[in-house]
């Protein structure tokens, strides 16, 4: 899963939610002595994790992008996902995505200073940036792709699948939609976890 979807997830605007979208940028090292809501997010984050990268949909859409994007075909199907939650948000959620966005970042705003610095300097970038007002368009997921060419050590297997992403995005979105419809996703809510 990628940002959106884990923040989506998690069902909620507070340290729990901070952990399950910032939990790429936590070890267990820097947790120690954390709030143990934001302890469980990570915990719920990486647990997500597992689930969506052995899901049954999830891999066939790894399938379809590995001819373009080779061994970063997982990142990009996790970019992907994101894409196709909030181009179909409504169906996926019954709030807003810009209201949702609003509360998103007042939490990281909120929360940044009791954060580690490692997780507190994405979660400054995330609002002060602006980083997912654009996910759900053509536009905001190309750039996204070439912000991600720029960082990989093969960004030749990034670049092929810019080319062609009106046609994966095609091909994944059913994958992509079966996987956010799974049912088994509702256990990784601040509730549920």
């Amino acid at each position: 899963m990628n940002y959106i979807a884990h923040a989506h997830f998690s069902d909620s605007f507070d340290l729990f939610m901070t952990g399950q979208l910032l939990g790429d940028f936590a070890t267990n090292s820097i947790l120690e002595g954390c709030d143990h809501e934001l302890i469980r997010g990570v915990q719920a984050h990486r647990e997500l994790d597992h689930f969506t990268d052995t899901h049954p949909s999830f891999l066939a859409g790894c399938k379809i992008l590995e001819e373009s994007a080779q061994r970063y075909a997982p990142v990009v199907m996790d970019i992907l996902i994101d894409h196709v939650l909030v181009s179909r948000w409504s169906f996926f959620h019954r709030e807003d995505y810009f209201s949702f966005l609003d509360k998103l970042y007042e939490a990281l705003r909120f929360h940044a200073e009791v954060l580690p610095e490692r997780m507190a300097r994405p979660a400054k970038s995330m609002y002060s940036h602006d980083w997912f007002s654009r996910f759900g368009t053509s536009e905001g997921l190309e750039a996204l792709l070439i912000r991600l060419s720029s960082r990989v050590r093969r960004p030749e297997w990034i670049d092929a699948t810019i080319d062609c992403v009106p046609q994966l995005i095609t091909e994944v979105e059913p994958h992509a939609s079966d996987l956010l419809k799974d049912e088994g996703l509702l256990k990784y809510s601040k509730n549920g976890f």
